[in-house]
């Protein structure tokens, strides 16, 4: 670290000069009458400090599954209880915090999968497709999740019959 400072009018027989820095060892530099007040140099050694070992243990809670290719993400209504939410609890709001699927900003629950818009997705519920599924800017689901069984969601889907970026399906 650079440091220059002035100190004027400072006797220099009497006069000791503490130097310290986060990281560095303290310094305690005596001014003597025959040193070159003009251009002082002050060296600080480094402080190094040998932490002990630490062993983190815990056990790990799946919310969300992934399967093994990483592409279907599984989901049970009292999991999603467990998930923090604004304003009611919402699917899809859930599936923006897997990578891969965002969203666009603090007001729409529509889904962003790898870089692909809401209207490429596939919604299902009991199979049949859901269209417009956002309700009032995204804040309350157009559907009340908690009596469904389980929520699925296949990224990157390539069907025969469609193409599209992210396909969510529930059963009821």
């Amino acid at each position: 670290m650079d440091g220059y400072f002035t100190l004027p009018n400072i006797p220099t027989d009497t006069s000791a000069i503490l130097v310290f820095y986060l990281g560095y060892y303290k310094q305690l530099f005596y001014l003597s009458p025959h040193a070159d007040v003009n251009n002082i140099t002050i060296l600080m050694d480094p402080l190094t400090t040998q932490l002990k070992t630490l062993e983190v243990k815990g056990q790990r809670e799946d919310l969300l599954k992934a399967s093994e290719g990483g592409n279907l993400i599984k989901m049970s209504p009292a999991k999603l209880a467990e998930l923090p939410s604004l304003g009611e609890k919402d699917i899809f709001r859930t599936f923006q915090l897997m990578p891969g699927i965002g969203g666009s900003s603090g007001s729409s629950a529509g889904l962003y999968v790898r870089g692909g818009t809401p209207d490429q997705n596939l919604i299902l519920y009991d199979g049949f497709t859901v269209y417009h599924q956002e309700h009032l800017f995204g804040m309350f689901s157009a559907f009340n999740p908690m009596p469904s069984r389980k929520y699925s969601c296949i990224r990157g889907v390539l069907k025969p019959n469609t193409v599209a970026g992210c396909q969510v399906s529930w059963r009821s």
